[in-house]
């Protein structure tokens, strides 16, 4: 258990951290932030008394717009003009967002300048709340570039010092004349070397905490992470995983349907993981599978959820082809057909509902808490699983992970966790009541739907598949969205607003596409919480129509086999991944507060004894 409550809060803080990459507003959101900010912190730069509206006015926009205002865009035109292939990940929008947070910093302080000049009587405490208040914007700014992007010294430079500059100049100029200039940007020049120096020693400690822990250094890990989730590009990220990664055999189930001799459909129950997100690794892996075996078999392909956490990852998409390559390999084989199928049943146990139906000598036996909540059943449990059934009935089976009602706090379903224990014994007790069915013939029909839901709603490439089973007068309907888990409640909506199908399951392939597209609460939305119910049940009557007009008399073969020596992230990598996140996050939260208190109490010091 306290593995499992380890693995969930790593996890959870992991997800919490990459939920801020996108908190960018939109583009006229942004514009309208950066001009009322920008007035607003000129409010901070007015004359008091003051002696007309108009005057109030005029400095306001005069300070607000050249101050404040002006650095941001220009900074923003010049670092997009510079930065290349880097403008993927940087976009015009995310620099002028950069600079709008910047000038929150620079306005903090200059509050604080201006309050201390009050009750001091002393001007030059306002000018050397600007000087700090520019330097910070250094940090800031060198923080963005050398952590995002990859650019020569003198880019670099332009990036870092093109907005505190402007701002400086023009806070100079307007404030005091050009009295003290070279004095000026003399101060602001150490200053900014000083907190640059211990910015890069805090950041080289913090990448080499996570190289201890992960195997790989920080920084590099943390620039292809962006990399990818920004850009789209994971060919950086992949490198680094598959120095991380470990080799592992994984074992599969394939069941063949064909009609007159020629496959009608083919199902996949693997023990990898379809993650981590977007392209990288096998994120991609139920859509890749379904569509190159179905240009080569001419018929529908689906790949189901098998019992397998973020652990199995395959750490690149080169990972994938060899997958695919085995797999081909393994149809190669020769395979036993039976037209032989036992009748669904259905079990409520005591915290799984169990759904199992047996296809030739094989029984699939599909896992769901719904309307409880739950996430990956692991691998080690699936095959105790198998084990437990196989010693005690003789029986093969294989598991699929329904992955079809998530919440808030949705719990793993580890080795030597409670749930783990009576998963085995709903398991048991289901495929007990199974054995007591007879085999017969059976039909089977299948359509895919490709509904007009994006990846950003939840719904990936394979949109929903649903196959058909008719069986000694039963109808039972296997429901697969290609998403990422389901919002609660929506499973059962499906199954009570189809009334004419005897039995149904509703499972998704927890394909990762959908993740890292956008703001959620997840990082994802799963399949319902943006998109419409009434919708979704829609597309599936539409699909199981269709399934049941190409109902005919199949027979079903099933092949099983290992995936050998594919690389995964593995059990150890895995949670020394997320140890390293959370803990450069956690020393992010101690230790950067303290050595940026440290550091300005220098700055302040130089100030008031140097300026």
């Amino acid at each position: 258990m306290d593995d499992q409550f380890h693995h969930t809060k790593n996890v959870s803080r992991v997800v919490g951290l990459y939920k801020g990459l996108f908190s960018v507003p939109s583009s006229s959101k942004l514009v309208l932030l950066a001009f009322v900010s920008s007035l607003i912190y000129g409010l901070i730069l007015l004359e008091f008394p003051v002696i007309s509206l108009l005057t109030i006015i005029t400095d306001l926009l005069l300070f607000g717009l050249t101050i404040f205002l002006m650095p941001i865009f220009a900074s923003a035109i010049v670092s997009y003009s510079l930065l290349g292939e880097h403008r993927r990940v940087l976009t015009f929008r995310r620099l002028v967002a950069t600079g709008v947070i910047c000038n929150v910093f620079l306005g903090i302080i200059l509050l604080f300048g201006r309050i201390s000049m009050a009750i001091f009587q002393a001007d030059r405490l306002l000018l050397s709340s600007a000087i700090l208040g520019v330097a910070t914007i250094v940090i800031l700014r060198y923080l963005a570039f050398t952590y995002l992007t990859s650019q020569t010294i003198i880019n670099t430079l332009l990036h870092m010092f093109i907005h505190p500059l402007l701002s400086l100049i023009a806070f100079s100029w307007l404030k005091f004349g050009n009295n003290d200039l070279i004095r000026i940007f003399l101060v602001f020049g150490i200053i900014s070397v000083v907190l640059l120096l211990g910015m890069s020693l805090y950041l080289n400690a913090v990448s080499n905490s996570v190289k201890e822990i992960v195997g790989v250094p920080g920084d590099a890990l943390f620039r292809s992470f962006v990399k990818d989730w920004f850009g789209g590009e994971s060919a950086d990220l992949e490198v680094l995983l598959e120095q991380i990664g470990e080799v592992r055999s994984l074992p599969i189930t394939i069941l063949l349907f064909r009609r007159k001799k020629e496959l009608k459909s083919i199902l996949i129950i693997p023990s990898f993981h379809p993650g981590p997100f977007k392209d990288v690794g096998s994120s991609i892996l139920p859509y890749y599978l379904s569509k190159k075996l179905k240009e080569q078999f001419n018929c529908e392909v689906l790949v189901f959820h098998g019992p397998s956490t973020h652990a199995l990852n395959l750490v690149s998409q080169r990972e994938n082809e060899k997958v695919l390559l085995q797999i081909q390999n393994l149809l190669k084989n020769d395979v036993s057909f039976t037209s032989s199928a036992t009748p669904f049943v259905r079990l409520i146990g005591e915290e799984f509902q169990i759904g199992c139906q047996k296809f030739n000598e094989t029984i699939i036996l599909i896992a769901t808490r719904a309307p409880k909540t739950m996430e990956d059943i692991s691998l080690e449990v699936g095959l105790s699983l198998i084990n437990s059934i196989k010693n005690r009935f003789g029986t093969e089976i294989a598991v699929i992970d329904a992955h079809n009602c998530l919440g808030d706090d949705s719990p793993y379903i580890t080795t030597g966790s409670g749930l783990a224990n009576q998963l085995i014994i709903d398991g048991e007790n289901a495929i007990e009541e199974l054995l007591k069915q007879e085999s017969s013939k059976f039909k089977m029909g299948i359509h895919r739907i490709y509904p007009e839901i994006k990846k950003e709603e939840g719904m990936g490439e394979c949109g929903i598949a649903i196959l058909l089973v008719e069986v000694a007068g039963q109808r039972g309907a296997y429901v697969l969205f290609d998403s990422n888990n389901m919002i609660i409640g929506l499973r059962e909506k499906i199954i009570q607003s189809i009334k004419e199908i005897d039995e149904i399951e509703v499972m998704t392939s927890d394909t990762h596409t959908v993740n890292a597209l956008g703001p959620s609460r997840s990082g994802y939305h799963p399949i319902g919480e943006v998109t419409d119910h009434q919708r979704i049940i829609a597309h599936v009557r539409e699909g199981i129509k269709q399934a049941s007009e190409n109902l005919e008399e199949v027979e079903v073969g099933v092949c099983k086999g290992m995936l050998e020596d594919v690389k995964v992230f593995g059990d150890k990598s895995f949670e020394n991944l997320l140890e390293g996140v959370s803990k450069a996050a956690h020393i992010s939260k101690t230790a950067f507060p303290i050595l940026f208190a440290m550091l300005y109490i220098f700055s302040v010091i130089f100030l008031i004894f140097f300026f």
